[in-house]
């Protein structure tokens, strides 16, 4: 069950956190998730706190994991080692009432990126530092985090659930399946270092001054995983120089980036629109599932029924499919798959992996898929 909390019961609860601290008034920021409520409090010193109270369950899990892992990325950031602010915790509180945690945390420079100001070069440059400098911390960092991990082995897997729930809805283009499934059959791709991944990127995850990012937030899904992950939403969305801005930034600051990491970010783009397909079919939503439908035809046409799948070198200059793209917390669909179920949002689980100097830098030897897994998907007549 959902909770909620006005921004006069959350300062009430930071009073409570930080009964040292004289709050004298509510400020920004104030706004709502599905997940979590978040105000501003002003100090009697003029300097501001924020407070986010989680609304379910499941927000509160993820929120306690938060003030651990925000403790974790500040420490980097001190030591030089983190390229942006990310907001430093200074009280944690339970709401007796809700039985949740509750967090105060200090308020990181500049506004929320908007998807409108996604277009100056610098701008680009900027966020793909950002994102290099996260996915470059050193594993020593997330040794005692009790971080949740998503392997290369667990990502495919959970990638070839969701491209099967497809093929049971005719209407998904079959070309466009097949190709989803030569992409998971391509070993090369899968051999990656899982890495500290925000695991829910959108512009308003970046704060920002003028062009240059300035901090990182709401890294409630962060986990260990995939960098592909938190470059999917710009490759989907950015049109092709502001993203190969990005890229080239990125890729600058990161050179251990594997060379499958563009085609598996395509990946993640495309079969988030098969997600929101799935959740608006399963919510009996026409107007989404249309809607999620007209973009895989699209993505289709795009490639033109003949795919040639053919894993490219980093430093590649190709052009994007630009797609209207969801927020993946808009996105609840059921995953299914017989052998395991994987939520990076959750607590760690025989299905996950806690992050250890070990299972950060060694991935599992799992091969390659085996391609009678597969059914091929044929065209319909």
């Amino acid at each position: 069950m959902s909770q909620e909390f006005s921004p006069l019961v959350l300062a009430s609860l930071a009073v409570t956190a930080l009964p040292e601290r004289k709050i004298v008034g509510l400020t920004g920021p104030q706004y709502e998730t599905e997940d979590f409520a978040v105000t501003g409090v002003e100090l009697a010193d003029h300097s501001t706190l924020v407070v986010t109270a989680p609304k379910n369950a499941a927000a509160g899990a993820n929120l306690e994991a938060q003030y651990h892992l925000l403790s974790i990325l500040n420490r980097a950031r001190q030591a030089g080692d983190l390229g942006f602010e990310v907001p430093q915790p200074v009280g944690m509180t339970r709401d007796q009432e809700a039985g949740k945690s509750v967090l105060v945390h200090t308020k990181v420079p500049g506004h929320p990126l908007t998807e409108d100001e996604l277009v100056e070069h610098s701008l680009a440059r900027s966020i793909g530092h950002a994102l290099a400098s996260l996915h470059s911390l050193d594993a020593h960092y997330f040794e005692r985090a009790n971080l949740t991990q998503l392997n290369p082995k667990q990502a495919w897997i959970r990638h070839r659930s969701l491209i099967r729930s497809c093929q049971d809805v005719p209407a998904v283009p079959r070309s466009l399946l097949k190709h989803w499934r030569e992409t998971l059959l391509s070993e090369e791709l899968w051999g990656y270092q899982a890495v500290a991944v925000h695991g829910d990127v959108s512009p308003e995850s970046f704060l920002v001054v003028g062009n240059t990012v300035m901090a990182m937030r709401d890294f409630a899904k962060a986990h260990l995983g995939d960098p592909a992950q938190d470059l999917a939403w710009f490759l989907a969305a950015c049109d092709e120089e502001f993203f190969e801005q990005l890229w080239t930034a990125y890729t600058s600051a990161r050179p251990e980036a594997d060379e499958g990491l563009w085609d598996r970010a395509q990946l993640w783009s495309e079969l988030r629109i098969a997600q929101w397909l799935l959740a608006a079919r399963e919510d009996k939503d026409k107007e989404s599932e249309e809607a999620a439908l007209s973009v895989l035809r699209d993505l289709a046409e795009g490639y033109g029924g003949q795919i040639d799948f053919t894993p490219q070198p980093v430093d590649r200059n190709a052009p994007t499919t630009v797609i209207p793209f969801p927020k993946l917390s808009d996105l609840e669909a059921a995953e299914e798959e017989e052998t395991e179920t994987i939520d990076p949002g959750a607590e760690t689980s025989p299905a996950t992996e806690t992050a250890t100097a070990e299972n950060i830098t060694e991935v599992e030897n799992w091969g390659k898929p085996e391609s009678g897994d597969w059914e091929d998907p044929e065209e319909p007549a």
